[in-house]
């Protein structure tokens, strides 16, 4: 709702406080990258997504070398792949519409 508030206010307004907007799209990242991090137990940062990169490195070392925890890092590795998709798919269809 906070994103259509302001993709509104930016419609709407004669002269849209870029700063307002700035600001809010600020507000909304970090209330999504909070949110998220809170249901995954500190797992994801959606709005991170150089860190997810880094993680996605960290899980292919990991299935390389052979972990302990194999089962684990293909199911980081799934998620953070995924993760970046999403994104790159959201930014893909945002400039399409």
């Amino acid at each position: 709702m906070l994103l259509v508030g302001l993709g509104l206010s930016d419609e709407l307004l004669p002269t849209p406080n870029e700063m307002a907007i700035v600001l809010g799209l600020s507000f909304a990242m970090g209330l999504q990258n909070a949110a998220t991090t809170r249901i995954s137990d500190a797992r994801v940062r959606t709005t991170h997504v150089s860190g997810m990169a880094t993680d996605i490195g960290i899980s292919l070392a990991s299935l390389t070398i052979k972990a302990q925890d194999a089962d684990g890092s293909r199911a980081r590795l799934w998620l953070h792949l995924s993760t970046i998709f999403a994104f790159l798919l959201g930014g893909v269809i945002g400039v399409m519409l």
